[in-house]
């Protein structure tokens, strides 16, 4: 073999490079941008689908796939909120739990007096 056909044949074998305009575009690792309602809504839900269970802020984090550091420290802010509030408790440092305060129900007692026989 000539030189020329083992350049040849070693330029086909290399991947072609595509233009800067032609590439496929790489997805983006960031979530989509949320307000404090969207969020606060989104943590209620999700603690109340978790009740029972102790959430770790890691977990919540990933989870709720809050990924850029303003997502996260807009979820710390609703979360200490939500602390204020009594809504939730902090169990352990960075660890938080529905409070579940039970159920109020309201109406009359209505009183019937027993007849012994």
């Amino acid at each position: 073999m000539s030189d020329v056909e083992k350049k040849s044949e070693t330029q086909e074998a290399a991947p072609k490079k595509k233009p800067y305009n032609l590439r496929e575009k790489k997805e983006k690792k960031a979530g989509k941008r949320m307000s404090k309602k969207e969020l606060a809504a989104l943590l209620i839900d999700f603690f109340h689908a978790k009740s029972s269970e102790t959430l770790s802020m890691k977990y919540i984090f990933s989870e709720l796939r809050l990924t850029t550091h303003p997502q996260k420290m807009l979820c710390v802010d609703i979360l200490h909120d939500l602390l204020a509030d009594d809504y939730i408790s902090e169990i352990e440092k960075g660890k938080f739990r529905l409070n579940n305060h039970g159920y109020a129900l309201r109406g009359k007692l209505l009183k019937q007096k027993i007849r012994h026989l």
